[in-house]
């Protein structure tokens, strides 16, 4: 009985971590305004993230200015709050390394 519903416990808990899909991006980073960490990708776009991992913030001090203008590979998840809203929270973050142009002479 105990390892049936340790069996169950687990289907459930990963059932449900199943539902929080990574999605990611490649964007600049706008600054944090009080509330939201903005990026912006080529085509304009714009992602407001109301939070970030931890492990996120202690890499990457997003409330100051050292990163704006920065370009990131950025995954993020939608995450449920428990009064029903949804939030958008970066799980990971990397700097892209910009590629240099070859010059032909």
């Amino acid at each position: 009985m105990k390892n049936l519903m340790l069996s169950l416990l687990f289907a459930c808990t990963t059932t449900l971590v199943s539902f929080a899909q990574e999605l990611k991006i490649e964007a600049t980073y706008n600054g944090f305004d009080g509330t939201f960490y903005t990026f912006s990708d080529l085509n304009d776009e714009y992602y407001e993230f109301s939070s970030c991992a931890p492990s996120v913030l202690k890499e990457f001090d997003l409330q100051s200015e050292e990163h704006i203008y920065q370009y990131f590979a950025v995954t993020y998840v939608r995450v449920e709050d428990e009064d029903g809203t949804y939030r958008f929270e970066i799980t990971q973050l990397s700097l892209v390394e910009e590629e240099e142009e070859e010059i032909e002479y």
